[in-house]
C-alpha cells in the first residue's frame, strides 16, 4: 500500500488482518484503530509513519507441519511477527501473546527493528494446559532501536488466580 493502511474504522466498524504463512504487509505506516485487529505471523513493513496501535496487536503461533505429536514440548513453530519500523502502542493498545510452552515457537513474541513506545495493556494467554514454572522467561517482546514507556496493565488468563511474575525490560526487550 502506497498510503496508510487503517485497521478498523475511528468510532466505528470493525477491522481485522490476519496474517498467514509468515506473510508481508508494506504500507508507509499502518494504524490500528481501537475495533481493529492485527494477528498472525510475518512481517509488518510499516514505512517512516510506524505502526500506532490503538486496537489488538497479536502475534501468533503457527505450527510447521508435519505436526503428529500431542506432546507441546515436540512443538516446532514460528511465533515472531516483525516490525520493520517504529511501534507506539497508545493507551487503548493491547499486545495479545499467545503461550503454550517456554521454549522459543511455543509462545508468541515481536521483534521491532525501531523504536518502541509503551502503553496500554500486556495480555498473556496459557493455553493447552502449559503453566510456567519459577525461573521460567520469555522473550515477548525486542526493539533494536530500543523501548521507551511501559505497559498500564498485564491481563493474564489461563492460569491458577494468585500468579506472581515479574515483568522487566533489559536491553530493549
Amino acid at each position: 500500500a502506497l498510503d496508510v493502511l487503517t485497521v478498523g474504522q475511528v468510532g466505528g466498524g470493525s477491522g481485522v488482518v490476519e496474517m498467514k504463512n509468515n506473510g508481508l504487509v508494506a504500507t508507509n505506516g499502518t494504524y490500528i484503530t481501537p475495533n481493529g485487529i492485527i494477528s498472525g505471523t510475518g512481517t509488518l513493513a510499516v514505512g517512516f509513519l510506524g505502526l500506532q496501535n490503538e486496537g489488538i496487536l497479536a502475534p501468533g503461533i503457527t505450527v510447521q507441519y508435519p505436526f503428529t505429536s500431542p506432546d507441546v514440548s515436540q512443538f516446532q513453530g514460528v511465533a515472531t511477527m516483525a516490525i520493520s519500523g517504529t511501534l507506539t502502542t497508545g493507551p487503548t493498545g493491547r499486545l495479545e501473546i499467545p503461550l503454550i510452552g517456554s521454549n522459543i515457537g511455543q509462545y508468541g513474541s515481536l521483534v521491532v527493528t525501531g523504536t518502541v513506545t509503551l502503553d496500554g495493556v500486556l495480555a498473556l494467554d496459557f493455553n493447552q494446559g502449559y503453566a510456567p514454572h519459577q525461573g521460567d522467561t520469555f522473550t515477548l517482546l525486542t526493539a533494536t532501536g530500543g523501548i521507551n514507556g511501559t505497559f498500564d496493565d498485564v491481563e493474564i488468563s489461563g492460569l491458577a488466580p494468585g500468579f506472581e511474575y515479574n515483568l522487566t525490560i533489559v536491553n530493549g526487550q
